[in-house]
């Protein structure tokens, strides 16, 4: 009957003692609960830990992973009603059961109320990280909880055929692992990291000039965001940063496992009013450089494949010196150009690019994509 019948989905050993995960029927209506039976190897029952949702409908383990310190971590669904053929309202459970089999925390995904979801895998990685693999009517995804506290820390949701299984493992240095039934991509979420930031020209700019930071850990699955002074900019979580403020300035890098702080680069502002400086023949130039207004310049295809073009609009210098950087601030064009020039970008590698446009008493940095 439902409800009725325990059930036996996956076993663990750990040492000299057998955990086995699934169900324990507790009848109509109570239905199933979320179960753990621990053994010795003599096969005498050690334990029984079990979860019951506060709304009392059928809960159940699919998979169950062992912590060193013997800690168990089950996955699988929590029921969100109590009706057998109505499986719409199934959330993705994720629960962690201390040494003595007291419930440390749980976790309950729902990506859709109207999408069937289960957990069928968990595992964990050597940070202190828990993933967990399930389905959501179409959508496969993988679920990442702090172990020790169960706080969700990242959500990974791909739209693939229904059922196509996503599989985790972990390695010795805390990497995780991902494929899938299907498509066969492997895909790496790495624990252990590093960030980096540069400039595109000078740190030290007059008033109304300006500095482009960039980071070098550039990855789309990555998140950033940039600090001044140690303090969050609202709204800059983009590997690229423009300021003209003065400040110590640094990047968060996630990288869906773990963070990394960058470097620190100092911005210094001048005032550059009356500034003057002696050439050799002893006449004076100011050597004030002021920032060309970004609708003055045109970049396009953006991104482009073999030649981007460069309009600079109503700007009335003959010539102007280019000099354009990849990610890492490597130099990969450096030459003089007309205000209407095409770069030839066929031998350039995919990625994000600077560049910056120099008239000798004005400047222009823009960032333009290479997509092959």
């Amino acid at each position: 009957l439902y409800g009725s019948s325990d059930e036996a989905n996956a076993i663990a050993i750990n040492g000299s003692n057998i955990y086995v995960a699934g169900a324990l029927g507790m009848g109509i209506p109570n239905g199933l609960d979320a179960t753990i039976w621990k053994y010795n190897t003599a096969g005498s029952l050690l334990g029984t830990y079990t979860y019951n949702d506060s709304l009392n409908y059928d809960d159940e383990a699919q998979a169950i992973v062992l912590e060193s310190a013997k800690n168990m971590y089950i996955t699988g669904y929590d029921r969100r009603n109590n009706t057998r053929a109505d499986l719409n309202r199934q959330n993705i459970l994720t629960a962690k059961f201390n040494a003595d089999g007291s419930l440390a925390w749980k976790q309950s995904f729902d990506n859709n109320e109207n999408y069937t979801e289960n957990g069928y895998q968990v595992n964990l990685d050597a940070a202190g990280n828990v993933y967990t693999e399930g389905f959501a009517g179409n959508y496969q995804c993988i679920l990442r909880y702090k172990a020790a506290t169960g706080d969700s820390l990242k959500t990974y949701i791909q739209n693939i055929i229904p059922y196509a299984s996503i599989r985790t493992a972990p390695d010795n240095s805390g990497n995780m692992y991902a494929t899938n039934q299907y498509s066969f991509n492997l895909m790496k979420f790495t624990a252990n990291f590093s960030a980096e930031i540069e400039s595109v020209g000078s740190t030290v700019i007059c008033n109304d000039g300006n500095v482009q930071l960039f980071v070098n850990n550039l990855n789309s699955a990555f998140t950033y965001q940039w600090y001044k002074n140690n303090v969050a900019i609202n709204g800059a979580t983009a590997s690229t940063f423009s300021t003209n403020k003065p400040g110590n300035y640094s990047c968060v890098v996630n990288n869906g496992i773990a963070t990394a702080t960058s470097n620190a680069i100092k911005i210094t502002v001048n005032n550059c009013s009356g500034l003057i400086a002696e050439n050799n023949d002893h006449s004076s130039d100011a050597i004030k450089v002021k920032t060309i207004q970004p609708t003055s310049i045109k970049m396009f295809p953006n991104p482009a494949s073999s030649f981007v073009n460069i309009q600079l609009v109503d700007q009335h210098a003959y010539s102007y010196e280019c000099i354009a950087f990849d990610v890492h601030g490597r130099k990969v064009f450096e030459g003089t150009i007309a205000s209407t020039t095409q770069l030839d970008v066929t031998k350039w590698a995919s990625g994000v690019y600077f560049i910056k446009i120099l008239n000798g008493t004005e400047s222009i940095n823009e960032k333009f994509i290479v997509q092959h």
